[in-house]
């Protein structure tokens, strides 16, 4: 979700735009000045749109969509009752949603600038008033960015391939592209917002669509093999839940999404490692250490040497959120950075609870949103949507539009709709 600047067709004067963005970033301004602004900015370029026609034209058209049916789930699939299984589901899709919007707040920030922009006591939701800056008034109040709406590409491109992503993920590369030129239109977007430099880079390469990771490959490989960015686990929680009960099917689904841009070993270890977990907990599987032990020495046979491996373990197995160094502005986006901090929301969401999990993430700052949109789906997914924070959900604006996707994938796994009460 979210505009950027030069896509909005619906602009105030030049003038206007200049005088508001100079008052945005003078340091010295009265907050109530700042503020202001902000509003009167977002309004222009990110407004909210769930109370138009034109959204409710679109819930109509999204639930009314439907796919050829997936293959058959097994009965032995998951020890979890059906009830229990869709709310695992549904708190994995929705709790990426949260822990991304709330990230939002802090994104792009050190820790220092997070406790000086923000008060101590400050609780992080969907829909509080965020820092007034340029970065965030490009996205509708409380709404989610580019990291949960590439999941939701995902999702879509699951739901028209059956569950399984074929022709080398073209398919999601068409849908990238689209995305990247007009966002989600039905939501008013005029193009997505947030996305990071070297998936951009990879999306405009030629030949993309139709062979988008041998594109993504020759990015790499110019860059020097060096770029291990977090724009693949960012959206491939996902990824765990069709045929979530056969791990090999997972792998190549998950290999597959983030190769279409991706092709770091490391980007391909941190994914699997999501996803792994994602489809361990839906199998019913509650032990957390289990899960890790079986997700990471499934995930690490994708790393070409010694080092990698130490390293992928080292982010793996901290024990607090400073050890990841977040914050840290040459490394905020490296994808190990971010699969750890999913993998410790996982250990300690069941003491913490999902509210105080995310609220450290975001108090962390660096790459929030997106340490948040993992750690969000991997809570989500242990402690199901039922134990969500409920004004979190109602903070989301367009958390029906969601809704109506998550249905769509439900209905494939031939589980009930209708959310556990």
């Amino acid at each position: 979700m979210g505009n950027s600047l030069t896509a909005s067709t619906n602009q105030p004067n030049s003038l206007d735009v200049i005088s508001l963005m100079t008052l945005l970033a003078n340091k010295d301004a009265p907050v109530d000045q700042k503020r202001a602004a902000f509003e009167r900015l977002q309004q222009e370029f990110a407004p909210q749109t769930h109370q138009t026609k034109a959204y409710s034209d679109e819930l109509s058209r999204v639930f009314a969509l439907r796919f050829d049916p997936w293959e058959q789930r097994p009965q032995d699939a998951s020890t979890l009752s059906e009830v229990d299984l869709a709310d695992r589901i549904r708190g994995c899709i929705f709790g990426a949603a949260l822990g991304d919007a709330i990230g939002l707040c802090t994104e792009f920030m050190t820790q220092s600038q997070v406790e000086e922009n923000y008060p101590p006591d400050f609780e992080f939701f969907p829909g509080c008033d965020v820092h007034p800056d340029s970065h965030r008034m490009m996205f509708p109040k409380g709404d989610w960015t580019d990291d949960t709406d590439q999941m939701i590409l995902i999702l879509q491109s699951l739901l028209q391939t059956g569950g399984r992503c074929n022709d080398q993920g073209s398919d999601f590369a068409s849908q990238l592209v689209t995305w990247k030129d007009s966002g989600f239109s039905g939501l008013g977007d005029s193009g997505g917002a947030g996305l990071g430099q070297a998936t951009k880079k990879i999306i405009l390469t030629d030949g993309f669509i139709n062979e988008p990771c041998t594109a993504a490959r020759k990015v790499w490989e110019q860059s020097g093999k060096s770029l291990a960015p977090n724009g693949a686990v960012m959206r491939t929680a996902v990824t765990g839940v069709p045929f979530f009960w056969d791990s090999v099917i997972v792998d190549e689904n998950t290999l597959a999404y983030c190769r279409v841009t991706h092709a770091d070993p490391r980007c391909a270890a941190s994914c699997v490692a999501i996803s792994h977990c994602v489809s361990l907990l839906l199998r019913g599987i509650d032990d957390v250490n289990r899960i890790l032990s079986d997700a990471l020495s499934h995930a690490e046979k994708h790393l070409n040497s010694h080092e990698c491996i130490d390293e992928f373990h080292r982010f793996a197995s901290v024990s607090s959120l400073e050890q990841l160094e977040l914050d840290e502005p040459h490394s905020i986006g490296y994808t190990f950075k971010c699969m750890g901090s999913g993998l410790w929301a996982l250990r300690v969401v069941g003491d913490l609870g999902f509210s105080e999990t995310l609220q450290q993430i975001v108090r962390a700052g660096g790459d929030a949103d997106t340490n948040g949109v993992v750690a969000g789906a991997l809570a989500g997914a242990r402690l199901g949507y039922s134990r969500l924070p409920a004004a979190w959900l109602t903070g989301l604006p367009y958390v029906l539009w969601l809704e109506a996707w998550v249905q769509k994938v439900l209905f494939m796994l031939n589980l009930p709709v209708k959310p556990k009460e």
